[in-house]
């Protein structure tokens, strides 16, 4: 029995490349991999395509085993598995760090910047490998609320509807027309029209400034609310939520279901 996942990255579509097999989670080794190979691995999850980037390195190591080595997919696989390559679990010349890590282009990732801390500012979604804005013309309360929560930034405070306070982004506007029914856990799981479909401009990029203020411009998400303690024996993972903080738990190789936990 096979699985795949990716790890540590933020997202399901980006991190450390895992497969589950004999009921132990295990990584895949650099050796031969290229984004052929990656591209297997983004469709299997329904991830998009591959990116010619990798997500940041994760604060702890890999899994214990390192199952494969030598991957050479022909890229009209289905399955990682069915891609040619050496043996599981002979991998007597890999370490933990040359573990694959790759980045799909579903990935995604919230931020506000140019605030004064990283909890208010100007609304910047990352996908398809670049950051881009969020239009203000529906950006209302219920959406702002959503954001904040996702950001683990405190309770909404206000909205910036123009570019005034916190400047006029650049690049790509991602998302115009959405609907949170402030019960949703990310602004992806609103209703939104199609990412980079809009008929905004940068003056009306939106901005979001919540109630939380103890944190410096510079603690990222991950190092402000999630220390990871990593031991070689009993490795706490959370795996399948909407980032590095959220998810099932899964304490060495056990897995702990907690379910209607709200």
């Amino acid at each position: 029995h096979f699985q795949l996942r990716l790890s540590d990255g933020g997202s399901p579509c980006a991190g450390r490349v895992e497969i589950y097999y004999n009921g132990i989670w295990g990584s895949v080794c650099d050796d031969s991999w290229d984004v052929v190979d990656a591209e297997v691995v983004c469709k299997q999850l329904g991830c998009g395509k591959a990116l010619d980037m990798t997500p940041p390195s994760s604060s702890g190591p890999g899994s214990v085993h390192i199952w494969w080595k030598d991957v050479k997919c022909f890229g009209n696989e289905s399955f990682l598995w069915e891609c040619p390559s050496v043996p599981l679990g002979h991998q007597d010349d890999c370490s933990h760090k040359e573990d694959v890590r790759i980045m799909c282009s579903e990935h995604k990732e919230l931020r506000l910047v140019n605030g004064k801390h990283r909890c208010e500012g100007r609304v910047e979604v990352f996908y398809n490998g670049t950051w881009g804005t969020v239009c203000s013309d529906t950006l209302d309360s219920h959406v702002a609320k959503v954001i904040c929560k996702q950001l683990h930034c405190g309770a909404f405070q206000y909205v910036e509807y123009d570019a005034q306070s916190f400047g006029a982004g650049t690049g790509t506007i991602w998302l115009d027309e959405m609907e949170c029914l402030s019960h949703e856990s990310t602004l992806w799981q609103c209703h939104t029209d199609p990412w980079g479909q809009h008929d905004c401009q940068h003056r009306e990029d939106a901005g979001v400034v919540c109630s939380e203020s103890n944190v410096t411009k510079e603690q990222s998400l991950s190092s402000t609310y999630c220390h990871k303690q990593l031991d070689t024996q009993d490795s706490v993972h959370l795996h399948g939520g909407s980032s590095n903080c959220s998810g099932r738990v899964e304490l060495g190789n056990v897995v702990w279901q907690f379910l209607g936990y709200n």
